[in-house]
């Protein structure tokens, strides 16, 4: 019986990189993006580069 984790066995919540164990393959996909993957998405409008596609969103509903 698993509390936690909500039915998902710790290999689909494990970063296979570093060993860094998350809460949901959610939370893994974002951590695997920010830490390993090093996207270096660029805003079309102001040029600012950004590590992830999360931040770049984030950036775009304020840039204008």
């Amino acid at each position: 019986m698993r509390f936690f984790g909500h039915g998902q066995s710790q290999s689909e919540t494990k970063c296979k990189e570093c060993g860094t164990d998350l809460h949901d393959p959610e939370r893994l996909r974002k951590h695997h993006e920010k830490a390993h993957k090093k996207l270096n998405e660029k805003c079309r409008l102001c040029g600012t580069v950004f590590n992830s596609l999360d931040e770049l969103r984030k950036h775009k509903k304020k840039c204008k």
